[in-house]
């Protein structure tokens, strides 16, 4: 008969530090795209300011075509930086699943192959994306379902990544995996938001620091970045695998007082 694996879920998120300080690397897909979003955010900055000065025009009624126009400008890079923003971020994520997965099985770390990987499955990535997106913004204004929701597909890219599923394939394997396994499922969202909240600390002390603080802050965010995925990663392997939480041991029964004679 087999035995179930048991693990304990918070040493594996503890363990998920020192993966990524092992293998730096895991960041690399992350901060390419952020400073591919600065980068677009500073070229096309000036047509944003020139978007400005129209849309001045526009309120002073002094010029409504041009400040019509700006107005158009502003929307369109707006518009061109998520975009691009989404579609790297979405790579990013797959590539740093791949690469931490590689990691975790003990294979060495190769960021080009990961993000070739990542650069496969953009299709199905797109899929699933798209169908948990639109019910998240729809009723974003509840604030819980998009939570709920996050935490229901928070396996979803892994098993694309790393199990070839489908996007609409994915979003049923994450959801039966955290609902059958809500306790280490939570255990592993928790320690993913406290570590993103240090990251935000060292980054509101950090970033008062011209220029070396903005670039400390997008390696910072990279790290917790890749922390979350080998997180997520080590949990969607464990569960999937059918390794059970270890139970907490028994505390032991004092024995009982004599009895008077």
């Amino acid at each position: 008969m087999a035995v179930n694996r048991v693990f304990d879920p918070v040493a594996e998120a503890t363990s998920a530090f020192q993966l990524v300080i092992k293998n730096w690397m895991l960041a690399v897909p992350q901060l390419i795209v952020g400073c591919v979003v600065v980068a677009l955010a500073l070229v096309l900055g000036l047509g944003s300011i020139m978007a400005a000065g129209g849309i001045a025009a526009l309120m002073n009624s002094s010029n409504s075509g041009s400040g019509l126009a700006a107005l158009s400008g502003l929307f369109g890079t707006i518009w061109i930086i998520a975009l691009v923003g989404c579609i790297l971020g979405l790579i990013a994520y797959a590539a740093t699943v791949a690469a931490a997965d590689d990691a975790w099985s003990g294979r060495p770390v190769n960021i080009g192959a990961a993000i070739g990987k990542g650069i496969a499955c953009l299709f199905q990535l797109i899929i699933f994306g798209l169908i948990v997106a639109i019910p998240s913004v729809l009723l974003g204004i509840t604030v819980i379902v998009p939570l709920a929701i996050a935490v229901l597909m928070m396996y979803g890219l892994p098993a694309i990544v790393i199990s070839g599923q489908s996007g609409i394939g994915a979003i049923t394997e994450s959801y039966n995996l955290v609902t059958k396994n809500f306790g280490p499922s939570l255990i592993a969202i928790l320690a993913v938001i406290v570590a993103y909240i240090a990251g935000f600390v060292i980054n509101m002390v950090l970033g008062i620091i011209p220029i070396v603080g903005q670039i400390i802050g997008l390696v910072v965010g990279a790290l917790i970045f890749a922390y979350a995925c080998a997180v997520i990663v080590r949990f969607y392997s464990l569960l999937r695998s059918g390794a059970i939480v270890a139970a907490a041991p028994a505390s032991p029964v004092p024995p009982a007082p004599p009895t008077a004679s």
